[in-house]
């Protein structure tokens, strides 16, 4: 029982120290890394003071003198005229995307499809089964021009109707 004991202390005790060791090496990582980003600004700074950089604003005002004297080199030119061109193109309006052309076979088959519905309506008008109201009529809201009077009216009917039962 006691070298179990003991065993399992001394395990403990190694994970610990290991637990430590990797504690130490990561904090020592770090650091190392910080000193190395110090050292990387640091060179930056130098090497910052070296780079010209080029004032865009005083450009801009030297092209326009420029334009203005008609001092530009013909690349000049062609860059001015490639930049209003892509300006009108800028502003221009999006063209939205449409659904697609049918064909003639398409349409004819869609054709076929809605005379058959219809006609199987019209049977079933002949035979007296009325399953809902929208399939009293064949006339669609689509195909109601006078601004769906006429739906109306069919409703005030039924209406009057349904009160003198």
């Amino acid at each position: 029982f006691g070298d179990a004991y003991r065993s399992r202390k001394e395990e403990l005790e190694e994970t610990i120290r290991r637990k430590k060791m990797e504690k130490a090496e990561r904090i020592k990582r770090k650091e190392d890394q910080v000193e190395t980003f110090e050292t990387m600004d640091e060179s930056f700074a130098e090497l910052a003071h070296l780079l010209q950089f080029r004032d865009k604003e005083q450009e801009r005002v030297k092209k326009s003198e420029a334009r203005k004297g008609g001092t530009l080199t013909q690349d000049e030119m062609e860059m001015d005229a490639w930049d209003k061109e892509m300006k009108t193109y800028l502003f221009e309006r999006k063209v939205k995307a449409t659904d697609r052309t049918k064909t003639p076979e398409e349409i004819a088959a869609a054709e076929a499809e809605r005379l058959h519905a219809l006609e199987s309506k019209r049977l079933a008008r002949m035979a007296g089964d009325f399953l809902s109201e929208d399939e009293f009529s064949d006339i669609s809201d689509e195909e109601d021009d006078d601004g769906g009077r006429r739906k109306k009216k069919r409703r005030r009917r039924r209406k009057d109707d349904n009160e003198k039962k």
